[in-house]
């Protein structure tokens, strides 16, 4: 699950990065992580949260981002 998850952040901060680089305004990360410590999840919420502020975005979670998981989960 680790990998996977990490992954996932990894790749959401290369791709807004890869977005601001070209002078498109990206001000955070959505991260389909959730802050409830009943989900597996929640294991790497605090890493996440911690790579992607330190290079310069928002972190976004679960339960704040649910519009946007579900559209995730549909198209994905």
């Amino acid at each position: 699950m680790w990998t996977k998850l990490w992954g996932e952040t990894t790749r959401s901060v290369a791709v807004a990065i890869y977005l601001k680089d070209r002078g498109i305004k990206v001000d955070s990360v959505d991260l389909d992580f959730n802050s409830d410590q009943s989900h597996q999840s929640n294991k790497l919420v605090s890493s996440s949260v911690g790579y992607v502020e330190s290079m310069g975005f928002i972190a976004n979670v679960k339960p704040t981002i649910l519009p946007a998981i579900s559209a995730a989960d549909m198209l994905c």
